[in-house]
């Protein structure tokens, strides 16, 4: 019986500090990053469903984040996408590119 009160108290400390700690982050940051995630998931939808029209996908890794701009810059008038399309390509594949 004893175990069964110490566990039920551990279980609550546990649970009372996590809750403690989530509602200590600012809202502003989980929006922003939620945010942020829509957009890469976005980019990366744009960038797998224009792309692979003309040829295979390229492996995001393949190429560094100072390559991908120029590749996608060179490629958005025959892909037929806007600026803002292009411009969430790059943040997609930049986010997964090699540094260099």
């Amino acid at each position: 019986m004893n175990r069964k009160r110490i566990f039920s108290a551990l279980i609550t400390l546990i649970m009372s500090s996590g809750i403690a700690i989530y509602t200590q982050i600012p809202n502003d940051s989980i929006s922003s990053g939620s945010t942020q995630l829509d957009s890469l998931k976005m980019g990366k939808e744009v960038f797998e469903n224009s792309c692979v029209r003309c040829h295979k996908l390229k492996d995001p890794t393949r190429f560094t984040k100072e390559e991908w701009p120029k590749l996608v810059g060179k490629m958005q008038k025959r892909a037929k996408i806007t600026d803002e399309q292009k411009e969430m390509i790059i943040k997609y594949v930049v986010s997964e590119a090699k540094d260099t």
